[in-house]
Protein backbone atom coordinates (compact mmCIF):
# COMPACT_ATOMS: atom_id res chain seq x y z
CA UNK A 1 0.00 0.00 0.00
CA UNK A 2 2.33 2.71 0.91
CA UNK A 3 4.72 1.47 -2.44
CA UNK A 4 1.20 2.42 -3.84
CA UNK A 5 0.81 5.84 -2.56
CA UNK A 6 5.13 6.55 -3.38
CA UNK A 7 4.13 5.84 -6.82
CA UNK A 8 0.74 8.01 -7.14
CA UNK A 9 2.63 11.01 -5.18
CA UNK A 10 5.76 10.79 -7.41
CA UNK A 11 3.33 11.04 -10.81
CA UNK A 12 1.33 13.79 -9.26
CA UNK A 13 4.71 15.56 -8.54
CA UNK A 14 6.68 14.95 -12.11
CA UNK A 15 2.94 15.77 -13.72
CA UNK A 16 3.38 18.93 -11.83
CA UNK A 17 6.48 19.83 -12.41
CA UNK A 18 6.06 19.18 -16.47
CA UNK A 19 3.36 21.84 -16.11
CA UNK A 20 5.69 24.02 -14.45
CA UNK A 21 7.91 23.48 -17.49
CA UNK A 22 5.38 24.73 -20.15
CA UNK A 23 5.95 28.45 -21.04
CA UNK A 24 2.39 30.05 -21.26
CA UNK A 25 1.16 32.90 -22.41
CA UNK A 26 -1.47 35.09 -20.52
CA UNK A 27 -5.07 35.56 -22.02
CA UNK A 28 -5.77 39.03 -20.61
CA UNK A 29 -8.31 37.67 -17.78
CA UNK A 30 -6.53 35.73 -14.66
CA UNK A 31 -10.44 33.18 -14.54
CA UNK A 32 -9.88 32.62 -18.19
CA UNK A 33 -6.16 31.65 -17.90
CA UNK A 34 -7.27 29.01 -15.12
CA UNK A 35 -9.92 27.86 -17.29
CA UNK A 36 -7.22 27.40 -19.99
CA UNK A 37 -4.39 25.78 -17.98
CA UNK A 38 -5.20 25.63 -14.72
CA UNK A 39 -2.90 28.14 -13.97
CA UNK A 40 -3.72 31.84 -12.94
CA UNK A 41 -0.31 33.12 -14.87
CA UNK A 42 -1.00 31.90 -18.51
CA UNK A 43 -3.51 30.73 -20.79
CA UNK A 44 -2.02 29.32 -23.72
CA UNK A 45 0.70 26.67 -24.56
CA UNK A 46 3.34 28.63 -26.91
CA UNK A 47 3.64 26.56 -30.04
CA UNK A 48 0.25 26.08 -30.63
CA UNK A 49 -2.87 27.48 -32.56
CA UNK A 50 -5.67 29.07 -30.52
CA UNK A 51 -9.24 30.10 -32.05
CA UNK A 52 -11.79 32.57 -30.97
CA UNK A 53 -15.01 32.22 -32.49
CA UNK A 54 -17.90 34.41 -30.93
CA UNK A 55 -20.73 37.20 -32.17
CA UNK A 56 -19.79 40.81 -32.42
CA UNK A 57 -19.31 42.57 -29.67
CA UNK A 58 -18.25 39.65 -27.42
CA UNK A 59 -14.66 41.32 -26.39
CA UNK A 60 -12.73 39.24 -29.56
CA UNK A 61 -10.65 42.17 -30.13
CA UNK A 62 -10.29 43.47 -26.58
CA UNK A 63 -9.08 40.33 -25.04
CA UNK A 64 -6.29 40.21 -28.09
CA UNK A 65 -4.76 43.45 -26.93
CA UNK A 66 -4.76 42.59 -23.16
CA UNK A 67 -3.34 39.87 -23.74
CA UNK A 68 -0.29 41.79 -25.88
CA UNK A 69 -0.27 44.52 -22.89
CA UNK A 70 0.13 41.33 -20.23
CA UNK A 71 2.96 39.95 -22.36
CA UNK A 72 5.08 43.39 -22.10
CA UNK A 73 5.02 42.75 -18.39
CA UNK A 74 7.08 39.62 -18.53
CA UNK A 75 10.97 40.29 -19.24
CA UNK A 76 10.59 36.42 -20.45
CA UNK A 77 8.70 37.96 -23.41
CA UNK A 78 10.79 40.73 -24.38
CA UNK A 79 11.85 39.12 -27.36
CA UNK A 80 8.75 38.32 -29.11
CA UNK A 81 6.75 39.91 -31.59
CA UNK A 82 3.62 41.25 -31.42
CA UNK A 83 1.75 41.08 -34.89
CA UNK A 84 -1.41 42.16 -35.06
CA UNK A 85 -3.34 41.22 -38.93
CA UNK A 86 -6.17 43.25 -39.22
CA UNK A 87 -7.80 41.13 -42.07
CA UNK A 88 -11.05 43.22 -41.52
CA UNK A 89 -9.10 46.80 -41.50
CA UNK A 90 -11.94 48.02 -38.50
CA UNK A 91 -9.46 48.75 -35.61
CA UNK A 92 -10.72 51.89 -33.71
CA UNK A 93 -8.72 51.13 -30.62
CA UNK A 94 -6.98 53.78 -28.98
CA UNK A 95 -3.97 51.03 -27.74
CA UNK A 96 -2.09 53.83 -26.37
CA UNK A 97 -4.81 55.29 -24.17
CA UNK A 98 -6.60 51.44 -23.06
CA UNK A 99 -3.11 48.90 -23.39
CA UNK A 100 -0.15 51.30 -22.87
CA UNK A 101 2.61 52.87 -24.50
CA UNK A 102 4.69 49.32 -24.67
CA UNK A 103 1.44 47.68 -26.30
CA UNK A 104 1.61 50.48 -28.54
CA UNK A 105 5.33 50.60 -30.03
CA UNK A 106 5.83 46.59 -30.09
CA UNK A 107 2.20 45.62 -32.24
CA UNK A 108 3.00 45.52 -35.81
CA UNK A 109 1.32 44.70 -38.89
CA UNK A 110 2.54 41.52 -40.90
CA UNK A 111 4.20 44.25 -43.47
CA UNK A 112 4.51 47.54 -44.26
CA UNK A 113 4.46 49.76 -47.97
CA UNK A 114 7.17 51.94 -48.56
CA UNK A 115 5.24 54.78 -47.33
CA UNK A 116 4.55 52.88 -44.20
CA UNK A 117 1.50 51.86 -44.30
CA UNK A 118 0.23 49.02 -42.98
CA UNK A 119 -0.17 45.85 -45.02
CA UNK A 120 -2.90 43.40 -43.93
CA UNK A 121 -3.90 39.73 -45.55
CA UNK A 122 -6.33 39.90 -47.90
CA UNK A 123 -6.35 36.38 -48.85
CA UNK A 124 -5.83 32.92 -47.43
CA UNK A 125 -2.77 32.76 -49.23
CA UNK A 126 -1.88 36.13 -47.93
CA UNK A 127 -1.88 35.18 -44.38
CA UNK A 128 -0.13 31.95 -44.92
CA UNK A 129 2.87 33.63 -46.71
CA UNK A 130 2.92 36.20 -43.63
CA UNK A 131 2.91 33.52 -40.97
CA UNK A 132 5.88 31.67 -42.53
CA UNK A 133 7.70 34.66 -42.99
CA UNK A 134 7.58 35.06 -39.50
CA UNK A 135 8.35 31.78 -38.86
CA UNK A 136 11.36 31.91 -41.40
CA UNK A 137 13.05 35.04 -39.39
CA UNK A 138 13.77 32.43 -36.06
CA UNK A 139 11.97 34.90 -33.51
CA UNK A 140 9.22 34.08 -31.50
CA UNK A 141 5.77 35.94 -32.37
CA UNK A 142 2.17 36.15 -31.34
CA UNK A 143 0.90 36.49 -34.92
CA UNK A 144 -3.20 37.47 -34.04
CA UNK A 145 -5.56 37.24 -37.34
CA UNK A 146 -8.93 39.00 -36.76
CA UNK A 147 -10.72 38.03 -38.62
CA UNK A 148 -10.43 34.49 -40.58
CA UNK A 149 -13.90 35.64 -42.49
CA UNK A 150 -12.57 39.24 -43.88
CA UNK A 151 -10.18 36.76 -45.59
CA UNK A 152 -12.36 35.82 -48.32
CA UNK A 153 -16.10 36.64 -49.07
CA UNK A 154 -19.21 35.13 -50.36
CA UNK A 155 -19.41 37.64 -53.66
CA UNK A 156 -15.93 36.45 -54.56
CA UNK A 157 -16.53 32.71 -53.95
CA UNK A 158 -19.51 33.35 -56.20
CA UNK A 159 -17.74 35.10 -59.09
CA UNK A 160 -14.97 32.27 -58.82
CA UNK A 161 -17.51 29.76 -58.99
CA UNK A 162 -19.52 31.03 -61.92
CA UNK A 163 -16.54 31.30 -63.78
CA UNK A 164 -15.37 28.19 -63.32
CA UNK A 165 -18.98 26.67 -63.93
CA UNK A 166 -18.47 28.50 -67.68
CA UNK A 167 -15.23 27.02 -68.09
CA UNK A 168 -16.35 23.31 -67.89
CA UNK A 169 -17.65 21.16 -70.03
CA UNK A 170 -16.49 17.45 -68.84
CA UNK A 171 -19.98 16.28 -66.71
CA UNK A 172 -18.26 14.50 -63.92
CA UNK A 173 -16.11 17.75 -63.61
CA UNK A 174 -18.92 19.76 -62.82
CA UNK A 175 -20.51 17.33 -60.68
CA UNK A 176 -17.26 17.44 -58.86
CA UNK A 177 -17.68 21.25 -58.80
CA UNK A 178 -20.60 21.46 -57.30
CA UNK A 179 -20.37 19.11 -54.85
CA UNK A 180 -17.40 21.00 -53.44
CA UNK A 181 -19.17 24.62 -53.85
CA UNK A 182 -18.08 26.26 -50.27
CA UNK A 183 -15.74 23.98 -49.35
CA UNK A 184 -12.83 25.28 -50.89
CA UNK A 185 -12.00 27.98 -48.24
CA UNK A 186 -12.28 25.17 -45.79
CA UNK A 187 -9.77 23.10 -47.86
CA UNK A 188 -7.40 25.94 -48.17
CA UNK A 189 -7.47 26.77 -44.12
CA UNK A 190 -6.88 23.18 -43.26
CA UNK A 191 -3.77 22.97 -45.64
CA UNK A 192 -2.55 26.35 -44.57
CA UNK A 193 -2.46 25.56 -40.96
CA UNK A 194 -1.63 21.87 -41.36
CA UNK A 195 1.41 23.39 -43.03
CA UNK A 196 2.12 26.28 -40.00
CA UNK A 197 0.68 24.03 -36.70
CA UNK A 198 4.60 22.33 -36.72
CA UNK A 199 6.49 25.12 -37.28
CA UNK A 200 5.23 27.29 -34.62
CA UNK A 201 6.80 24.70 -32.03
CA UNK A 202 10.30 25.58 -33.40
CA UNK A 203 10.00 29.00 -32.33
CA UNK A 204 7.54 29.00 -29.26
CA UNK A 205 5.17 31.06 -31.34
CA UNK A 206 1.27 31.41 -31.35
CA UNK A 207 -1.43 32.17 -33.67
CA UNK A 208 -4.56 33.32 -32.70
CA UNK A 209 -7.70 33.16 -35.25
CA UNK A 210 -10.48 35.88 -34.78
CA UNK A 211 -13.89 33.74 -35.71
CA UNK A 212 -17.17 35.83 -36.33
CA UNK A 213 -20.69 33.33 -35.09
CA UNK A 214 -23.11 33.41 -37.75
CA UNK A 215 -26.40 31.98 -37.71
CA UNK A 216 -26.48 28.22 -39.19
CA UNK A 217 -29.14 29.33 -41.42
CA UNK A 218 -30.48 26.25 -43.14
CA UNK A 219 -29.65 23.90 -40.39
CA UNK A 220 -31.57 21.04 -39.01
CA UNK A 221 -33.04 20.45 -36.00
CA UNK A 222 -30.08 18.57 -34.26
CA UNK A 223 -27.22 20.78 -35.40
CA UNK A 224 -25.69 23.80 -33.73
CA UNK A 225 -27.61 27.36 -34.49
CA UNK A 226 -24.35 28.77 -35.30
CA UNK A 227 -21.31 28.29 -37.26
CA UNK A 228 -18.40 29.91 -37.98
CA UNK A 229 -16.21 29.96 -41.23
CA UNK A 230 -13.35 27.96 -42.52
CA UNK A 231 -15.26 24.56 -42.18
CA UNK A 232 -13.83 22.25 -39.43
CA UNK A 233 -9.86 23.29 -40.11
CA UNK A 234 -9.72 26.00 -37.36
CA UNK A 235 -10.89 23.50 -34.70
CA UNK A 236 -8.93 20.28 -35.49
CA UNK A 237 -5.58 22.22 -35.49
CA UNK A 238 -6.51 24.20 -32.25
CA UNK A 239 -4.50 23.25 -29.01
CA UNK A 240 -7.60 25.29 -28.09
CA UNK A 241 -10.87 27.02 -28.54
CA UNK A 242 -12.34 29.61 -27.13
CA UNK A 243 -16.22 30.92 -27.55
CA UNK A 244 -16.80 34.31 -26.80
CA UNK A 245 -20.44 35.14 -25.49
CA UNK A 246 -21.98 38.66 -24.42
CA UNK A 247 -23.64 38.06 -21.83
CA UNK A 248 -25.93 41.44 -20.63
CA UNK A 249 -24.44 45.56 -21.49
CA UNK A 250 -23.36 47.38 -19.06
CA UNK A 251 -24.48 50.63 -18.47
CA UNK A 252 -24.23 53.46 -16.28
CA UNK A 253 -26.64 56.70 -16.35
CA UNK A 254 -28.37 54.64 -18.90
CA UNK A 255 -25.75 55.10 -21.58
CA UNK A 256 -23.93 51.67 -22.29
CA UNK A 257 -20.17 51.38 -21.10
CA UNK A 258 -19.29 48.03 -21.96
CA UNK A 259 -20.65 44.35 -21.37
CA UNK A 260 -19.76 41.32 -19.66
CA UNK A 261 -18.63 38.20 -21.28
CA UNK A 262 -18.61 34.77 -20.80
CA UNK A 263 -15.36 33.09 -22.55
CA UNK A 264 -16.12 29.12 -22.83
CA UNK A 265 -13.49 26.65 -23.61
CA UNK A 266 -14.79 24.08 -26.29
CA UNK A 267 -11.44 22.62 -26.78
CA UNK A 268 -8.75 22.01 -24.91
CA UNK A 269 -5.52 19.83 -25.11
CA UNK A 270 -3.54 21.31 -22.20
CA UNK A 271 -5.89 19.87 -19.52
CA UNK A 272 -8.56 18.04 -21.41
CA UNK A 273 -11.27 20.37 -19.33
CA UNK A 274 -13.75 22.40 -20.55
CA UNK A 275 -13.81 25.25 -18.39
CA UNK A 276 -15.66 28.44 -18.84
CA UNK A 277 -15.11 32.35 -17.20
CA UNK A 278 -16.89 34.89 -17.05
CA UNK A 279 -15.73 38.85 -16.72
CA UNK A 280 -16.17 42.74 -17.60
CA UNK A 281 -14.87 44.60 -20.56
CA UNK A 282 -15.59 48.31 -20.52
CA UNK A 283 -15.00 50.37 -23.50
CA UNK A 284 -12.73 53.31 -21.48
CA UNK A 285 -10.84 50.54 -19.81
CA UNK A 286 -10.63 47.09 -21.28
CA UNK A 287 -10.37 44.02 -19.19
CA UNK A 288 -11.92 44.11 -15.72
CA UNK A 289 -9.36 41.61 -14.32
CA UNK A 290 -9.66 42.67 -10.57
CA UNK A 291 -13.16 42.97 -10.22
CA UNK A 292 -14.23 39.55 -12.14
CA UNK A 293 -11.55 38.10 -9.51
CA UNK A 294 -13.63 39.62 -6.66
CA UNK A 295 -16.87 38.53 -8.36
CA UNK A 296 -15.09 34.76 -8.36
CA UNK A 297 -14.08 34.44 -5.13
CA UNK A 298 -17.30 35.79 -3.71
CA UNK A 299 -19.43 33.49 -6.25
CA UNK A 300 -17.02 30.21 -4.75
CA UNK A 301 -17.38 31.35 -1.14
CA UNK A 302 -13.97 31.96 -0.21
CA UNK A 303 -15.22 35.87 0.28
CA UNK A 304 -17.97 36.76 1.99
CA UNK A 305 -20.38 39.58 1.96
CA UNK A 306 -22.30 41.62 4.41
CA UNK A 307 -24.30 43.97 3.25
CA UNK A 308 -21.99 45.79 0.77
CA UNK A 309 -18.99 45.17 2.69
CA UNK A 310 -16.82 42.34 2.04
CA UNK A 311 -14.16 40.41 4.03
CA UNK A 312 -11.03 39.84 2.00
CA UNK A 313 -9.46 36.35 3.34
CA UNK A 314 -5.43 36.22 2.22
CA UNK A 315 -5.99 40.17 1.32
CA UNK A 316 -7.22 40.99 4.80
CA UNK A 317 -9.20 44.00 4.12
CA UNK A 318 -12.76 44.74 4.28
CA UNK A 319 -14.92 47.12 1.91
CA UNK A 320 -17.38 47.78 -0.71
CA UNK A 321 -16.87 46.27 -4.08
CA UNK A 322 -15.36 49.91 -5.28
CA UNK A 323 -13.16 50.37 -2.42
CA UNK A 324 -11.40 47.28 -2.20
CA UNK A 325 -10.51 47.32 -6.24
CA UNK A 326 -9.45 51.12 -5.31
CA UNK A 327 -7.54 49.23 -2.60
CA UNK A 328 -5.65 46.57 -4.91
CA UNK A 329 -4.83 49.22 -7.31
CA UNK A 330 -3.34 52.19 -5.83
CA UNK A 331 -1.27 49.20 -3.23
CA UNK A 332 -0.21 47.19 -6.29
CA UNK A 333 -1.41 44.04 -4.90
CA UNK A 334 -2.84 42.23 -8.14
CA UNK A 335 0.13 39.66 -7.70
CA UNK A 336 -1.83 38.61 -4.41
CA UNK A 337 -5.06 38.50 -5.42
CA UNK A 338 -4.35 36.66 -8.56
CA UNK A 339 -2.82 33.60 -6.30
CA UNK A 340 -5.68 33.70 -4.27
CA UNK A 341 -7.60 33.15 -7.17
CA UNK A 342 -5.31 30.34 -8.53
CA UNK A 343 -5.55 28.59 -5.52
CA UNK A 344 -9.24 28.97 -4.82
CA UNK A 345 -9.61 27.08 -9.03
CA UNK A 346 -7.17 25.03 -7.41
CA UNK A 347 -9.40 24.02 -4.40
CA UNK A 348 -12.52 23.76 -6.93
CA UNK A 349 -10.84 21.39 -9.39
CA UNK A 350 -9.27 19.38 -6.56
CA UNK A 351 -13.41 18.65 -5.29
CA UNK A 352 -13.83 17.35 -8.77
CA UNK A 353 -11.92 14.34 -8.67
CA UNK A 354 -12.93 10.86 -8.50
CA UNK A 355 -9.89 10.16 -6.05
CA UNK A 356 -10.29 6.36 -7.16
CA UNK A 357 -7.52 4.16 -7.47
CA UNK A 358 -5.82 4.25 -10.92
CA UNK A 359 -6.43 1.52 -13.54
CA UNK A 360 -3.46 0.75 -15.02
CA UNK A 361 -0.17 0.93 -12.38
Amino acid sequence: MQKFIRQVQASVEEKEEKRKKILLIPSGSTLLNCACSGSPYGAYKAGTIVTLPGASASGKTMLLFTMFAEMCAFNKFKDYRFIYDDAEEALAINIRLLFGADAHERIESPSYTKEGDPVYSQTIQDFQNNILLQIKKGKSFVYALDSLDALSSDEEMEREYKKAILSIKNPEQLKELKGSYHTEKAKIIGQCLRMIRGKLKNTKSLLIIVQQERANIGGGMFQKETITSGGKAPFYYSSHQVWMKRIKSLKKNEKKIGNRVKAIVTKNKLTGKERSAEFDIYDDYGVDDIGSQIDFLLQEGNWSKNGTKIDTVGLNISGTRVEIISHIEKEGRQKELKKITGETWGQIESRLKLNRKPKYE
